[in-house]
């Protein structure tokens, strides 16, 4: 138990995440009880937050990224680290995401992340399709975000609607599932 701004007495709470799917809802001192007796939790909670920091920071210094280009593929990696998915249209990781969501955790225009998403997807890194983004080559991503390698023009871009399914209709963004 604390006590809130008024002095009253309540009973706080801690959320910890056993896995991706699954939150325990457990109040505060049992679970920081739980978390000193038993040696093997507190390691997985300790890994747990030092990946959610990592994760952190590297998108931080992405952001610290002036040039468009490197900003959209070290935010597309940072997403696919923690959304991205098999992608049923390409090789690669699926993100069910749009422009403007992109745009919004780069911190740049829509616009911006529309001629950068072309560039990539004209150098063979990414298929954009209404409402996601299939990172074909993640390794080319992260060398392109690093600024290890340049992003070279290809004569033939890829072309998503020319790829075929691995799995029925849900891999169809949603405007043509219909």
């Amino acid at each position: 138990f604390g006590h809130d701004e008024w002095g009253a007495e309540t009973e706080r709470w801690a959320v910890a995440a056993l896995l991706p799917t699954t939150v325990l809802l457990a109040p505060s001192d049992e679970y920081f009880h739980a978390l000193s007796s038993n040696v093997a939790l507190a390691s997985a909670a300790a890994k747990a937050k030092a990946r959610q920091h990592t994760a952190l920071l590297r998108h931080l210094a992405t952001l610290r990224i002036r040039r468009p280009l490197r900003r959209v593929a070290g935010t597309l990696i940072y997403l696919a680290d923690m959304l991205g998915e098999t992608c049923p249209l390409a090789a690669g990781l699926k993100l069910p995401l749009t422009q403007t969501m992109i745009a919004s955790v780069a911190h740049l225009s829509r616009q911006t992340v529309n001629r950068e998403l072309r560039r990539l997807h004209d150098g063979r890194q990414v298929c954009a399709t209404r409402g996601m983004v299939c990172c074909l080559t993640t390794d080319g991503l992260r060398a392109i975000a690093n600024a290890s390698a340049s992003l070279r023009r290809s004569s033939r871009p890829p072309s998503c609607k020319g790829l075929k399914p691995q799995a029925p209709l849900d891999c169809a963004p949603p405007h043509e599932a219909r």
